[in-house]
C-alpha cells in the first residue's frame, strides 16, 4: 500500500486491513471506528509533523479510548 501511495498513513494502512475485498468495513465494530478516524484527521493538522498521540487518528480510536487516562 505504502508502495502505491507514499502519502499512506497507517490510519489508512488500519482501515485498509478492516475493508472486505467488495468495500465493506469488516463488521459494525469497525464502521463506527473509521467514522471517528475519519472525523479526527479531518479536524487535526494538515503538516502530519505536526500529530501527536491526542490528534492521531489511531491513537485515540485504537488505544486512548481503552485508556482513557493516558493522554
Amino acid at each position: 500500500m505504502k508502495k502505491e501511495n507514499p502519502n499512506t498513513n497507517r490510519t489508512d494502512i488500519w482501515m485498509g486491513g478492516h475493508t472486505k475485498s467488495n468495500g465493506e468495513p469488516s463488521n459494525e465494530n469497525v464502521v463506527e471506528k473509521m467514522r471517528m478516524m475519519r472525523e479526527i484527521r479531518e479536524s487535526g493538522p494538515t503538516d502530519p509533523s505536526q500529530e501527536t498521540i491526542t490528534n492521531d487518528p489511531d491513537a485515540q480510536q485504537l488505544v486512548l479510548d481503552k485508556f482513557p487516562n493516558a493522554n
